[in-house]
Parts: C-alpha cells; sequence; structure tokens
C-alpha cells in the first residue's frame, strides 16, 4: 500500500487507537439473547435485547485489555465495534429486516417465552465493558444456552465447511444465543444449516445474502464461535485492506471516502511515501544495493516522464523532493545489510531475529472472495525464522514506527489473504524504513475473525448504499455514527459532505457532548436544503448507475465474475479474452510500468475484441488465480494485444492468462468528486449552486453595439450566416452562461471555432471540453488548420494523430522541473480535455475565463461539474432532440439521470438557436422536421435542398434496387421491408446484412466513394457482423452505432433496424433522439431496412414510418 503513517494516530489526548483484539473481546450479558417481536402485519422481526442498546449516538467507553494479547494495561478507544454494531442492528433495524422473509417465524411455543420481554427500554449509560464478564465466560455461556429451532432445520445435508464454502442464505431463524442460517451452496447446490453463537450474534444477514462460510463441527452440527470458523457476508463485495483498518478510527469517514472518492487529494507526505516505495522495490528488485547504483535509480525516477507532473500536482519542489529521496538511501542499505540474506554484516541492530531470505514478488495483487477483501502486498520475500523457511508479505510504512493497530491490521490482512490463496504463510512483517525498525505480525484466529466482523460491517453499509429506493428526493447515503474528535473532524476533508448528511439524520440525534453538534453546521452555514438535497439525489444516481449487479446486461461485468463465471463463459458473454499466452514483455522507458504483448495460445485462434479498445481497463488473471495484475489496453488486433501493467507477466511462469474487461474506478470516483464540489465554501462553488441548482437566470451585457463592430472588425464572420453569428454576440454578451443549441448540420463545430478564436482576440483563456475525445478534436482541428495554439490534455493514444504535437505528454517532455511546467500550463491560452479528464491538476490550479462544453446533451450532470468549476462563465453547445447522456440503469433513468445539464438550463432568455442546416437535402430535412423539429430546420440554400445522389448509370437485376441507385430526389429516404424474419438471435439479422451488402456493392458500382457510405445499427452484435462483411468488400465503409455518429455524416445512410421480435423493455429503440441522430446523418439518400410490421410496435418507428412514402418491399431470400 502506498500510505505513510496514519494522520490521525489517536482518538483523544492521551488515549491510544482501537485494537484489533479488542473489537470484540466483551458481550454484556443481554447481548447474548434475542428475542422475537411482531409487528403489525404479524410479520416477525429479531432484534437484540435491548438493554444492549446505547444512545444512537453514543459517546465513548472504555475498551479492557485484550485477552488475546494478555496485556494487564487498560486503553481507551473512541468507542468499542461489539457496541457499535448493536447501535447499527437498532439504527438500521427497519433496513436489516425490511424484508419479512428475511427471519423465519418461531414456533408459537417459543414466542410465549419471550412475550415478557419485548418491552423496550433505553440504555443505561453504563459501558458495555464495564459490566463483570469475561470473554472466556461470556462464550461459554453462549454456547451452552439451550436452543429450539424449527424442526425443518434439521435436514440431510453435506456441505463441508471445513473449507470455505460460497453460500446463499435461505433461511434465519434466531433465538437465545444462537442464529441459525440455512443455506445453499452456490456450487454443490446441497443445503446445510450452520449454528452461530457468540460474538456472532450481532452479525446481521437477510434472505438472499450472498456469504462465505466456513465452520467446525460440534456435536453433529457445524458451528462458527468466537474460537472457530466465521461467516463472511456479501462476500463477492471486495474491501481494500486500507479501507478496512482505516475504519479503526472513524468509520463513518471510510464510508464517505468510498462514495465521494478523491476528496482527500494527495498530501506531499503521502508523495512521498509513494516515492520511497517505488524506490525500495525497484532496489529490490533489481538487487542492485550499493550507493552509487540506488542514486542512479533515484536519478533515473527524478527524470521520468510522470515526476515532474507527481511534484506539480502535489506543490512540491524538485531539490526538496530529489533530498528526501537521497536522504533515505541510507536508510535502505540499513534495512539490506540487516535482514537480507548474502549481504547482512551483522553490525545494525536487529528488532527482528529473522532474515530474508529472496525478494519474491513486488505488488502483488491479491483478490480473495473469501473474506472480501482485496489488496497490494508492498514486497513478498522468503524468509527464516524461528527454525522455519517461509513466504511473508512486507508492508512498507515511511513514516515513525507508531506500531499502530492501523498498520499491524494491513498485515494481518495480508497474511490471512496469501494464506487462503494456498501460499505458506503464517505471519507477515511490519517495515519502518525510516528507523529501520522491522517487526513479525503474527495471526490469531481471534484477531481473522475480528478482522473479517470489521469488513462485514463496513460491508453493511457499502451494500447498504448501493441500494436506492423511491422517492429518490429523500435519499442519503446510509452511515456509521460519528465520532467525536474536535481535531480530528474539523481537519477532516470529508467534514462538509458528513455534516450535509447529518443534516438529513437530524443533528438533534447528536448526543449533546457530540462536538459535531455545533461543528456541523457550521461545516454546512453556506449551504442552503436545496443544495443538499441536489448533492444527495445525484448521489443517488451515480449509486443506481454503477450498481450493475441488478442489471441484464451481459456488457455489464462484475468483479464477481471471475470467480463464479468460467472464462468460456465471460468470453462468451464478450467481457474476456481468454487462452492468451506471453510474447513479449518490455519495460516502459522511464517509468515502472510493462507492456506486455499477448496472443492466443492456439495462433490460428483469432481474438474477439468488439467489446474491447484502447484504454480499457482489465483485469488479468490466470487459470489458477484471479486477478494476478490490473492496468491498461494500449493496443489490440485480431493477432496480439497489448496491456500496460505495472508487472512483468513473463515472471510468473508458463501459463495461460484470460484478460477481462471492467470499469475503471476512476471514472466512478471523478463522478462523486466533482458531485462534492458543489458542496464546498468556495466563490466558484457558490457561483454553480446559484446557477445550476438555484436556477438563478444569468445576466447579460445591456449593450452589444461594441461587440457587432469587434466581430465585424475581425473577420471572422464572414463566412458565418445571421443566426450564427447572433449566437456569438449572445454568448460574448454572457456574464455568466450562454446556451446555443445547434440543429443537424446547422455549422455547430465552426460557429464555435469562431467563438473560440474571438475570445482569444479578446484576451480570454478558454477551456475546451466534450464528452468524447473525438468532439474535442474535432473543433482542435479546425483551430489547428487556423494556426491557433492551443494544449491538449489526456492520453496520446486517444488523440487525434494530428494534434500530437499539441499533446502534453509531447510537449511537457521538456520540462524538467515543476515550475517549468506550471509556466507551460499557465502560457496556454486554450486548453482542450474531454469531460472525464478535467480531473488533472492544471484544471485544479488555474481558473479560466471561459469553459466551452461542446455535445453538452450528451454529458451527465455530475461529469460537467468539475470542467464549469474551473471557470467564470461558461457555455454549453448541444441539441436536447439529439443523442442524451448514455444511461445503463432503467430505474435511474426513468428518475431523470438522463437530464443533461443543458436540458436542465435551457430557457428561451439563455438560449441562442442555429436553425439553418447545410447537410441533408430537402426531403431527409422534410423528415426530420415532420419527425422531431416541428418544420424549424431549414435548409441553408436550394443547392442544399436539391442535391441528389450522382451515380453512374448501373444495371440493375431487381426492380427494388432501381431506387437505390436512382437520382430522383424524391426518392432520397428510402423503406426497405424484408418482412418477417425467423432468427435465434434478436440482436442481429443475416438477412439485413445480406441485403446491405447488395446495397453497398450496387453503390460502389456506380461510383460512389466507399468512404461516403456509413452503415448505422442498433446494437453492437449487429456492428460486429456488419463490420466483418463491410471489410471484405472496402476498409473505408464505415460501420458503427448510433452514439459513434453523433457529429458525423455520408453521403449515404444505411440503417439497419435488426430487431425481428417485439420486445417489452428496448430502451435504444424506445429512445426517439437516438434514432433522430440516425436519420440525419445522411446528406443524399438515407436507406433503412427491416421488417416494417415488426418495428411498428415500437412507438418511435411507427411515428417515423409514418412519414416515409417509399416502401419497399423486398424478395424473400
Amino acid at each position: 500500500m502506498k500510505r505513510t503513517h496514519s494522520k490521525v494516530q489517536k482518538t483523544q489526548s492521551g488515549s491510544k487507537q482501537m485494537k484489533i483484539t479488542s473489537l470484540f473481546s466483551r458481550i454484556p450479558s443481554e447481548s447474548s439473547k434475542t428475542i422475537t417481536e411482531y409487528n403489525d402485519k404479524n410479520e416477525s422481526c429479531t432484534t437484540p435485547n435491548s438493554k444492549s442498546f446505547t444512545s444512537p449516538l453514543s459517546s465513548p467507553d472504555v475498551i479492557p485489555p485484550s485477552p488475546v494479547l494478555k496485556k494487564n494495561k487498560v486503553t481507551k478507544s473512541k468507542k468499542c465495534l461489539n457496541r457499535v454494531l448493536i447501535n447499527d442492528i437498532k439504527l438500521k433495524e427497519k433496513e436489516a429486516i425490511s424484508n419479512t422473509d428475511t427471519v423465519s417465524s418461531f414456533p408459537k411455543e417459543n414466542l410465549s417465552s419471550t412475550a415478557k420481554s419485548t418491552e423496550k427500554r433505553d440504555f443505561d449509560n453504563h459501558d458495555v465493558d464495564s459490566q463483570p464478564y469475561s470473554f472466556d465466560t461470556v462464550s461459554l455461556s453462549i454456547e451452552s444456552s439451550s436452543t429450539e429451532f424449527s424442526t425443518d432445520f434439521f435436514l440431510d445435508c453435506d456441505i463441508n465447511f471445513i473449507e470455505p464454502q460460497r453460500c446463499i442464505v435461505k433461511k434465519i431463524e434466531k433465538d437465545f444465543g444462537k442464529i441459525c442460517l440455512t443455506l445453499t451452496s452456490c456450487k454443490s447446490y446441497e443445503e446445510d444449516v450452520c449454528y452461530l453463537s457468540g460474538i456472532w450474534l450481532h452479525s446481521l444477514f437477510e434472505k438472499g445474502d450472498i456469504v462465505t462460510v466456513m465452520a467446525k463441527k460440534l456435536n453433529g452440527n457445524w458451528s462458527v464461535n468466537n474460537d472457530h470458523g466465521f461467516v463472511t457476508r456479501h462476500s463477492d463485495f471486495l474491501v481494500s485492506g486500507t479501507t478496512i483498518v482505516g475504519s479503526l478510527f472513524c468509520s463513518r469517514r471510510s464510508i464517505l471516502a468510498d462514495i465521494y472518492k478523491g476528496l482527500d487529494c494527495s498530501s506531499a507526505v503521502m508523495v512521498i511515501g509513494t516515492l520511497l516505495h517505488e524506490l525500495l522495490q525497484t532496489v529490490l528488485r533489481r538487487k542492485q544495493f550499493n550507493h552509487k547504483d540506488i542514486k542512479a535509480i533515484v536519478d533515473e525516477m527524478i527524470n521520468s516522464p510522470g515526476f515532474v507532473h507527481t511534484l506539480y500536482e502535489s506543490d512540491m519542489s524538485f531539490e526538496t523532493t530529489k533530498k528526501e529521496l537521497m536522504d533515505f538511501i541510507p536508510k535502505i542499505q540499513a534495512f539490506i545489510k540487516t535482514y537480507l540474506v548474502g549481504y547482512k554484516i551483522g553490525k545494525e541492530k536487529k528488532t527482528w531475529q529473522g532474515e530474508i531470505v529472496s525478494i519474491e514478488d513486488i505488488e502483488d495483487n491479491l483478490w480473495v472472495p473469501a473474506f472480501g477483501v482485496k489488496g497490494k502486498v508492498d514486497i513478498t520475500v522468503r524468509a527464516n525464522y524461528d527454525g522455519l523457511s517461509k513466504i511473508m508479505p512486507i508492508e512498507l510504512k515511511t513514516g515513525r514506527a507508531s506500531g499502530s493497530e492501523e498498520h499491524r491490521g494491513q498485515v494481518l490482512l495480508y497474511t490471512m489473504m496469501m494464506n487462503e490463496l494456498g501460499m505458506d504463510v503464517d505471519s507477515g512483517l511490519l517495515l519502518y524504513l525510516r528507523e529501520n525498525v522491522l517487526t513479525q505480525v503474527k495471526v490469531s484466529h481471534r484477531e481473522k475473525r475480528d478482522l473479517i466482523m470489521l469488513r462485514n460491517r463496513l460491508v453493511h453499509y457499502l451494500n447498504a448504499n448501493k441500494m436506492v429506493s423511491n422517492p429518490i428526493d429523500d435519499y442519503f447515503p446510509t452511515l456509521p455514527e460519528p465520532i467525536n474528535h474536535h481535531n480530528a473532524c474539523s481537519k477532516c476533508p470529508y467534514l462538509t459532505a458528513c455534516s450535509a448528511v447529518l443534516s438529513k439524520e437530524g443533528f438533534e440525534k447528536l448526543d449533546h457532548h457530540n462536538l459535531l453538534k455545533k461543528l456541523g453546521p457550521q461545516a454546512i452555514s453556506h449551504l442552503k436544503s436545496e443544495h443538499i438535497n441536489y448533492v444527495m439525489e445525484w448521489t443517488a444516481f451515480l449509486i443506481l448507475e454503477n450498481s450493475i449487479e441488478n442489471t441484464k446486461d451481459n456488457l455489464c461485468a462484475k468483479s464477481s465474475d471471475l470467480w463464479t463465471l468460467s472464462f468460456f463463459e465471460r468470453e462468451k458473454r464478450g467481457n474476456c479474452i481468454s487462452l492468451l499466452k506471453i510474447k513479449n514483455v518490455v519495460k516502459e522507458p522511464r517509468n515502472r510500468y510493462y507492456l506486455n504483448t499477448m496472443e492466443k495460445s492456439d495462433k490460428s485462434v483469432q481474438i474477439k475484441f468488439t467489446n474491447f479498445s484502447v484504454d480499457n481497463y482489465v483485469i488479468v488473471s490466470t487459470r489458477h488465480r484471479n486477478a494476478v495484475a490490473t492496468g491498461f489496453i494500449s493496443s489490440i488486433s485480431e493477432k496480439s494485444i497489448d496491456v500496460l501493467l505495472d508487472r512483468d507477466l513473463s515472471k510468473l511462469g508458463p501459463n495461460e492468462f484470460h484478460i477481462d474487461k471492467y470499469e475503471s474506478q476512476s471514472i466512478i470516483a471523478f463522478n462523486f468528486s466533482s458531485l462534492a464540489l458543489l458542496l464546498e465554501p468556495s466563490e466558484n462553488s457558490a457561483q454553480l449552486r446559484r446557477f445550476i441548482i438555484d436556477k438563478e437566470l444569468p445576466s447579460f451585457l445591456s449593450s452589444d453595439n461594441h461587440l457587432n463592430s469587434f466581430i465585424e472588425s475581425s473577420g471572422l464572420t464572414l463566412n458565418l450566416n445571421s443566426s450564427q453569428k447572433s449566437a456569438i454576440i449572445k454568448t460574448l454578451a454572457a456574464n455568466n452562461y450562454a446556451l446555443i443549441k445547434g440543429m443537424p448540420g446547422t455549422g455547430k463545430t465552426s460557429t464555435v471555432a469562431t467563438l473560440i478564436q474571438l475570445l482569444v482576440l479578446m484576451g480570454r483563456s478558454v477551456l475546451v471540453t466534450s464528452h468524447t475525445h473525438s468532439a474535442v478534436d474535432n473543433l482542435l482541428l479546425l483551430l489547428h488548420k487556423n494556426k491557433i495554439d492551443f494544449l491538449r490534455l489526456g492520453s496520446k493514444n486517444r488523440i487525434h494523430p494530428d494534434l500530437w504535437e499539441k499533446c502534453d505528454e509531447v510537449v511537457s517532455q521538456r520540462c524538467d522541473t515543476p515550475e517549468k511546467l506550471s509556466k507551460l500550463y499557465n502560457q496556454a491560452n486554450i486548453v482542450g480535455v474531454t469531460c472525464l479528464g478535467c480531473g488533472h491538476a492544471l484544471l485544479r490550479k488555474r481558473t479560466f475565463d471561459v469553459c466551452i462544453v461542446d455535445e453538452a446533451t450528451q454529458v451527465v450532470q455530475s461529469s460537467v461539474i468539475a470542467a464549469l468549476y474551473s471557470s467564470k462563465m461558461f457555455v454549453l453547445v448541444g441539441d436536447p432532440q439529439q443523442l442524451p447522456p448514455l444511461i445503463k440503469n432503467k430505474k435511474a433513468k426513468e428518475l431523470g439521470m438522463d437530464v443533461s445539464m443543458f436540458e436542465r438550463l435551457d430557457r428561451p432568455s439563455v438560449t441562442a438557436i442555429l436553425p439553418v442546416q447545410y447537410r441533408m437535402n430537402g426531403p431527409i430535412a422534410e423528415l426530420a422536421n415532420k419527425y422531431t423539429y416541428n418544420g424549424s430546420l431549414q435548409c441553408a440554400n436550394n443547392t442544399v435542398k436539391y442535391a441528389t445522389l450522382k451515380l453512374n448509370k448501373t444495371k440493375v437485376d431487381d426492380d427494388w434496387c432501381k431506387d437505390i441507385v436512382s437520382s430522383d430526389l424524391n426518392k432520397s429516404v428510402l423503406l426497405l421491408d424484408t418482412g418477417t424474419v425467423n432468427s435465434s438471435s434478436s440482436d442481429t439479422n443475416l438477412i439485413e446484412i445480406n441485403f446491405i451488402r447488395k446495397i453497398v456493392l450496387l453503390l460502389i458500382q456506380g461510383g460512389l466513394l466507399a468512404k461516403s457510405i456509413g452503415v448505422i445499427a442498433p446494437y453492437r452484435a449487429q456492428v460486429a457482423l456488419l463490420k466483418n462483411e463491410m471489410a471484405s468488400i472496402h476498409s473505408e465503409i464505415e460501420v458503427n452505432t448510433v452514439d459513434q455518429y453523433q457529429g458525423r455524416d455520408k453521403e449515404v445512410i444505411i440503417y439497419s433496424c435488426t430487431k425481428n421480435t417485439v420486445a417489452k423493455d428496448v430502451g435504444i429503440l424506445n429512445d426517439k433522439r437516438r434514432i433522430t441522430v440516425a436519420i440525419t446523418r445522411a446528406k443524399h439518400k438515407l436507406i433503412m431496412i427491416g421488417d416494417v410490421t415488426t418495428m411498428k410496435n415500437y412507438e418511435t418507428f411507427n411515428s417515423l414510418f409514418s412519414h416515409i412514402t417509399n416502401i419497399i418491399k423486398l424478395p424473400q431470400i
């Protein structure tokens, strides 16, 4: 883990951090009992005895010495976790048991025995741990209590829980001192029961939960108690080890950090820690241990392309950073001389009596579903100690040797994970490099148990926050109770977000001693309730959109597919490329990454990469282990795939690899952190809240006479029409923001390019952004053509080759200090970057005069906030009748997530309209007007209006082909009816492909250039088949989905309807805006082909077809 010591080591002055072995060490006697209550509907629900509850937001309590550590000293902590879990049960009771099937009804005879205990009482405010019960006596009393369960629990089943088993919870019964889970194996589908007792009584389960269980047979029954076994709830949900141990101090912050990722930007201390990790790992990997060699590695690091950018982002000095790295060279050597066999000199003082024999791995990636945990081990070594030779993980820390429970917890987790993966590991090492302190950390069952329970507690909240119920207006994240620590809370980067949620929870529920009762309202005093509601609503939208587990879209892969589906099934779904072998590995020059080139093990088999593209985030697995590495695709073809990873896969020996595609967490993190910008007390945030949330109307200059004269004198608008000039004048007169609505073919891009040039002439800096790289590049290419200078941010692989000389990756190579890089960035008057690239450090450090968002109607509101935040005023350009933001989640879409910022702010007084189009001839424009634009779309002139397809005379055999090659203006729009098509797939249509092939051949035979033909299909599967077919005709025939054609046009567009069956829920076919884009891409001829009868079942197509007169019945094939 690239982390230094925790910024907050203590919970209170003089009190130490909570000990892992004390987390669940004491339970009051009442907590060993469970009572069954009945609600008004006679549906059973189960809660712990009410005496176990504290107030909802409790004050600190005392944690006794851990019975595991056998210490006499009593340490204090913020809160005892077993008490917190009890509070959680009370606070979240309705959510936890909202499904009435979650807990089974007890026999009536059991109900009578508990009826007297159902009266709830407030907790008496005594410390949970002040009661005179030892850990062992509590465990004994719990395990020995007699329990009566319904007879159907005793089943003749044989799931072997000696090894961890992934199961589904089928039934839950609770009684005094025990929980009985009926479980069905996800692998064998066998059913069995397992009894939970001891501290596991405070675990929350629901019917349908995926759990992993390891248990021991006691008296013929599977048992999990204090001393053996564990249950991992929602085990497919992998939580990082760092997140788990980080919650020891404040679990509320851990949940907020998981939601609003990126708010706690890297500090200088964190960056130094990361660099020192890299330095030590490189030294050990290369076995270069003398001062000269280590210095050479430091020099290599500081001369790497990313080093100066890192310093710029963190406001760090080159010389200071270099000195810090150089100062650690003796410390690295001291570690090596003390512990590394073959290099030890025996003079250094040892804090661990073992020795390191070899370096086995660096940054080993661990995914362990059995525990629901993932992480990366800094260094994996083979070591000798106590007469043994074992594999050991090393967790590296570069701060002071605090020996904190957070640090120990990380080592414990890695040791557990490696052991579970089959490695010979029973302990790990914690290295404090600064002081050369190396400590062995051994794992006991109780520490393992408590870490799993800590992880389960986090997942209870993380999973709860994936569920969004109606009404969405009232949504706020489900969070643990806040701590009571003024210093930590006042400096916490999540204070505003935390307080915003508290305002929804109710500040009055806080204990009167809690400092957040005063600090919280102060932290959000600059916000209205509407501001908080907007942020919470969009938090809910993003959670819905990113919760892909509940979708049926096979293209939305989830991480659990790796261990629940075979590579064959994953490849069939289009998310995996399997059975690859390493062809070549090249160390990337001047950086730490490796370019791994892979090819199919069977070279005769081609790589199917329909759903893969450059820069996709991927996970690499072997046959025997999941997620051995993660990285990004650098290039891909039918023969090979290049993946940029932080490790050399050839070092893993002869292996077959599988590559799975998943959404990068960086995109999700960007959206959430951008959204959180609206909560800041800054001037930029205040302005965005006024205009975006409050919808305050922008102001404009009272007179634009001087603008008219300025524009005329510039000579830049000579080729613009009156509506384009009016749009520019309105935008230049805006003080806050303006919108430009550009209908299809109206010269939107050239208008915006002219606007940018005028802004630069006025001395203003401009940020140019859009949802896609191609949209940004289209604008910048026009500027480049006119010799206008600019800087293009983003990955060179995604940028148009003609713009590489303007790419940050190229021009910044001459900057060898952060000061030079800063100068380069600040001198650029025009900067281009995608909306998702606006997390770049340049935008955090600089405010532009104007931000222009092209194709703004395609951008999700949260994705555009960061760009708008970095400017004084903004211009949104788009057409709400064309492609909306792409939303996969049906519920999020229905609730309004696909409403773009353009649509939200679009009003007559704000928006300039471009109605004059230069693309479509009269018949095609007329179809667009009737279907979408209500007659407002105008042809620029007669040349445009009467333009038609001109082909050489071509002999045709079939009558239906005559209209295809006809130059008759009235034949510009054709609908070809295939009739009923029998197909095994609803997303592909071979009949249509055969007809399209014939149409394309006729057009090319008539003299039409292949690059002037475009083919569109609604489904990627049909697109893939069409691409293969068209490639056999000519490589320049472009085939794509509607989304990829936005902003593009061709002389001839052929649209394959594809669908041959009627489905109730077909979003893309029911989206009128997508169909509008499809029909407005054609200049001279639009040909639609499909089963007309079937397609008329979709209202969007029924309406469209009603405006088409040229319907041709095709012959049956």
